[in-house]
């Protein structure tokens, strides 16, 4: 009686055997997929736009991942682009 609820104690709500790995990828899965999604709206700058006269400058208030060699926001087009990674 034991095994039979360890084993029932395993199984996920659909009724699969649980695995750790397989979960977390799908959680990360579901998470890119859902920044992809809506980028558009969470994105702090268009990604056309020059917003920094320091080109390829560090990461600071308002830039998190720097700027390109354009001055422009890594991180609007590190999301926009994940729009297309996605196929979205």
């Amino acid at each position: 009686m034991t095994m039979a609820r360890a084993t029932a104690s395993r199984r996920s709500f659909l009724g699969h055997s649980y695995n750790l790995v397989g979960t977390v990828a799908a959680l990360v899965i579901l998470a890119w997929t859902l920044v992809a999604i809506f980028a558009p709206y969470i994105i702090p700058h268009s990604i056309g736009d020059i917003v920094d006269d320091d080109y390829f400058g560090p990461m600071r208030q308002g830039l998190w991942l720097g700027s390109d060699y354009l001055g422009r926001d890594m991180l609007s087009r590190v999301l926009m682009g994940a729009r297309y990674t996605v196929g979205i």
